[in-house]
């Protein structure tokens, strides 16, 4: 569906970006180091997306492939910045790091202003608006009102395609058959954990750093949740705990990630209420749980469930190329590569307890083509994070946070060049592209 609305043009930029979640921000930063005037807006009170807004603060594995990096850019730059302040717990190679979200969100602040970004806090897409297949502006909701914000260069990095949706880009949701997606996950975190009872439980998930500190990163327990749903616990149709982790460093405190909410594929804001209800119930549950069952949880309590559910898919746009799955599963390697990755495809079964895991071989990576970023229909568009183009096997690989940063950070590179040089994405030379982003410190080769 296409929207027209008039309105005063409140501000011209060379490049506006939607979505200020790890796609977003690192396109934005990108596209104001590479010369353009930039906007940011986002619909909440600060950046991060997965990060800070639903909860998921710890860097996934598949940045290092076993044997060396393959992500580089904006995530090493972020990610070094928060081990400098004492934020994040490396582990390397190994993944789930957990990271401080608070300190995050300072950082992203500095950044924003450190490369003159005009951020758009509390503020709300309404609709692009278009003259043919190009955008001319974008109407915001804000608290001053309706606005118009006009650029010559757009990139979508909502999470959910919103954008390009509403210019007119084709786009699919769900998997083949049934479309239906990945579910929906409600983060929560409890505080009043004991350390010593779990290192004395001596279960996987108790790691030390190289400073001889140690911290909480477990999944599975699945005999406790066994015995809790034996007992009548049952709201939470999830037979393991995704993931538990201490929050840097804050004494007893742990992020968890146990739930599963099967998500609605319209994206009804009704049955979005009903399935953040239903995720906080699973919450509630969630507590019980690990107070009764789980060894140094007896006096855990609840701090904080996420503001909102973390989803994992929704739209995803058709592109210039669509990335398959045999493009992960055998590792592809792309003349337009902008990334590298090396993260196993993910599928948290859509309709029932069920997870698919297809890990990368030690020393492979995968790469992520430009043209998954440059949607048809659309001519000054571009598309970062999970919304790209890509089949829903394909996008469980790439929906993490760092190759979302990736994808964000070629993306803005790409929408300044295009700006600067009034060029269409689709016939943006590549090569100068991969030149730009490798002066980034990305990795390509």
């Amino acid at each position: 569906m296409l929207f027209k609305i008039e309105c005063h043009v409140e501000e011209r930029y060379d490049v506006i970006v939607c979505g200020g979640g790890p796609a977003g921000f690192s396109a934005a930063l990108s596209a104001a180091r590479s010369g353009a005037k930039v906007a940011i807006v986002e619909q909440m009170g600060y950046l991060g997306g997965t990060a800070t807004v639903n909860g998921v603060n710890v860097f996934s594995h598949g940045y290092h492939d076993g044997q060396r990096l393959v992500t580089g850019g904006i995530f090493m730059e972020i990610y070094n910045e928060l081990v400098s302040r004492d934020a994040l717990i490396p582990h390397w190679c190994y993944g789930w790091e957990p990271f401080n979200m608070e300190t995050y969100k300072l950082l992203l602040d500095e950044k924003m202003k450190e490369a003159g970004i005009d951020v758009y806090l509390e503020s709300s897409l309404v609709s692009a608006n278009m003259d043919g297949n190009h955008i001319t502006h974008v109407m915001i909701n804000t608290l001053k009102g309706p606005l118009a914000l006009e650029a010559k260069q757009f990139i979508d990095a909502t999470g959910d395609g919103h954008l390009a949706m509403t210019a007119g880009v084709p786009f699919e949701i769900g998997r083949d058959g049934d479309g239906a997606v990945q579910p929906y996950t409600m983060m929560f975190f409890v505080g009043g954990v004991d350390f010593d009872i779990i290192k004395e439980y001596n279960r996987r998930g108790m790691w030390s750093t190289d400073d001889g500190r140690t911290y909480v990163n477990g999944n599975g327990f699945r005999r406790f949740i066994d015995k809790a749903n034996e007992e009548g616990l049952d709201y939470i149709p999830k037979k393991t705990i995704g993931s538990m982790y201490n929050i840097p460093w804050l004494p007893g405190v742990v992020g968890i990630n146990f739930g599963r909410i099967f998500a609605d594929t319209a994206l009804d804001p009704r049955r979005l209420f009903e399935d953040t209800h239903i995720g906080r119930k699973q919450v509630k549950e969630g507590v019980e749980i690990l107070r009764k069952y789980i060894p140094g949880f007896e006096n855990c309590y609840l701090i904080e469930s996420s503001p909102k559910v973390g989803r994992r898919e929704s739209r995803r746009i058709k592109g210039l190329y669509t990335l398959a799955l045999d493009d992960v599963i055998k590792q592809a390697q792309f003349d337009d590569v902008i990334a590298q990755a090396c993260y196993q495809i993910d599928i948290h079964g859509p309709a029932d307890q069920s997870s698919t895991i297809v890990t990368i071989p030690q020393g492979k990576h995968y790469d992520i083509p430009y043209r998954i970023l440059v949607p048809v229909a659309c001519d000054n568009l571009l598309v970062a994070g999970r919304c790209v183009s890509a089949v829903h096997e394909a996008l469980a690989a790439i929906r993490v946070q760092h190759i979302c940063m990736a994808m964000g950070q070629a993306a803005g590179t790409a929408a300044a060049m295009c700006a600067l040089s009034n060029t269409e994405p689709a016939k943006l030379d590549v090569s100068k592209l991969q030149k730009r982003l490798i002066e980034q410190n990305v990795i390509l080769d």
